[in-house]
This record gives C-alpha cells, structure tokens and sequence, in this order.
C-alpha cells in the first residue's frame, strides 16, 4: 500500500506538521532522517531552519518531487532525497528522526527491528517525533499485514528517554479519502529525547 506520488501530488499537504513547528525551533540545527517522508512538506520547513535533511521514502516520484521542491526554494544543499524502503536504509547518526504516519505500512517483523534502529541512530541530546495511527479504529485495513500500535505503546518504547510530548487524540489527515470520507483514527504522537 502506497500512495502513487504521480496521480496525488501532495496526499498528506504542504504543511507541516503542528507538533513539529512547535518543537523544531527549541532545537539548534543538525542532521535530520525523515523516514517516508513522501514529498518533503517535514522535511522542508526544516530545510528552512537550516536544518540538513535526509528524506527516504519509496516512492520515485515522492522524492523527485521533494528535490524539485527543495531546488525551487533554494534549499537543495540542505536536501538529500533517497529513494529505498525504510528497512532497507542504511542508518547513520542523525540529531533529529522523524517517523510520521509510517508504522502502519510496516509488515509487524519489521516494527522492533525499525525502532532499533532509530533509538540507535538518535545522537545523545538528540530527538525523535515519531506518530501513527492507532488499532482498532475504522482506518485499518485487515486485508493488509500492517503494524498497528497500541494505546501506550510509543511512551512504553521511549520509557527510558525524556519524553517531551505524548498524546493519543483523534486524527483527520486528509479532508477525504479517496471515496470522500473522512479518513480519521485514533492516533499517537510522541516527541523525546535521548538522554546525554
């Protein structure tokens, strides 16, 4: 299950997300991950801070958008675009990692080997901002072997970093889905930081 880039220019908008202006200006620039980053509207705004970002998403045309994006506002030295599947990437060490709205295209195998991996690459001091949707709502799709968190589960995980924000609320992030509902769930988002 993936977006086709090609036929839904921006599926999540431009925008940023809110959890995130609120915190990224409290950090000094650095490296960022921004895992299914799509076409870059995180990955972007923190561009503008001058923040250097790493956007890795499996969709060509989500990444060709992103580096035309980043090449129009004058922020291509600062973007690097890589096309691979989030479990195939090769982690470095970054000071800020964003997982938004991935977990529930992970195949559930996949999940604990991902979160290692992120709670690894994070530099001490650094931050992850790490948000999906929950189970048991009417936005999964049982058709697909996805990983689907629990209430809980995200703070459980980050138990042992300093957890700046975490809250479960309802979600809408598209106005429609494509058959024009809403598409809405529970969703979760934490915000933390590694200890030093």
């Amino acid at each position: 299950m993936t977006f086709d880039y090609r036929k839904e220019s921006h599926p999540w908008g431009i925008e940023p997300l809110d959890e995130l202006k609120q915190f990224a200006t409290q950090l000094k620039s650095g490296t960022v991950l921004d895992l299914g980053g799509g076409d870059g509207r995180n990955s972007l705004y923190l561009a503008h801070l001058g923040f250097s970002v790493t956007n890795v998403d499996r969709s060509p045309a989500a990444i060709a958008s992103f580096l035309e994006r980043a090449e129009a506002e004058s922020m291509r030295d600062l973007c690097t675009g890589i096309v691979s599947e989030v479990g195939s990437f090769s982690f470095q060490s970054y000071d800020m990692i964003l997982a938004i709205n991935i977990i529930h295209f992970l195949s559930p195998n996949l999940f604990p080997e991902l979160f290692h991996q992120i709670k690894e690459s994070t530099r001490p001091g650094g931050v992850v901002i790490i948000a999906d949707y929950l189970d048991g709502g009417p936005f999964r799709n049982p058709e697909y072997d996805q990983y689907w968190l629990q209430s809980g589960e995200l703070k459980s995980l980050y138990r042992d970093w300093h957890i700046l924000e975490y809250k479960e609320v309802m979600r809408i992030p598209r106005k429609i889905n494509s058959d024009g509902a809403p598409m809405e769930n529970m969703w979760a988002l934490l915000v933390a930081r590694k200890p030093e």
